[in-house]
């Protein structure tokens, strides 16, 4: 666990950072950090580039062991972790017409089954999107019923 107070002071101002456009050498900066909760508040600095996305999620599997320790600050940062690999995606994927994913999978360094199922869902997540605006225009709502099944 993180030492008392101190450090839970730490985690929190990491965890409320600032989400400013940071440069490249503050990447640089974030994977060199000592300190874990100092290379957090540097990844929340990321720009919305794809070129700096992967060093950023690699510096989040830097310190996976430290940061795991406490609950809180491992929630924020999977999801802190799926946005960047979200953006990461959006990034690589848009400039193509045609692309495959082991080409994607490559360029940003992680693993084919984990960008298939991040494109997935990141489809389904437009599709709604989409279906949502056809229906009722860009404020609507879609309910959705949910039926249990017979026994």
């Amino acid at each position: 666990m993180l030492k008392q107070s101190g450090d839970c002071c730490l985690a929190a101002a990491a965890m409320t950072a600032s989400y400013l456009p940071a440069t490249q050498d503050s990447i640089a900066l974030a994977s060199k950090a000592e300190d874990p909760f100092e290379a957090i508040s540097i990844l929340h600095k990321i720009p919305e580039t794809p070129s700096s996305s992967p060093d950023a999620l690699r510096v989040l599997r830097d310190y996976k062991d430290q940061l795991e320790k406490d609950p809180t600050v491992c929630n924020h940062l999977s999801s802190r972790y799926e946005a960047l690999v979200e953006l990461n995606l959006c990034g690589y994927v848009e400039p193509f017409s045609r692309v495959e994913i082991s080409h994607i999978a490559r360029l940003i360094n992680l693993p084919v089954h984990l960008v298939e199922k991040r494109l997935t869902l990141l489809s389904i997540k437009i599709l709604m999107l989409e279906i949502l605006e056809s229906l009722n225009g860009p404020t609507g709502y879609l309910f959705v019923h949910i039926f249990e099944t017979p026994p």
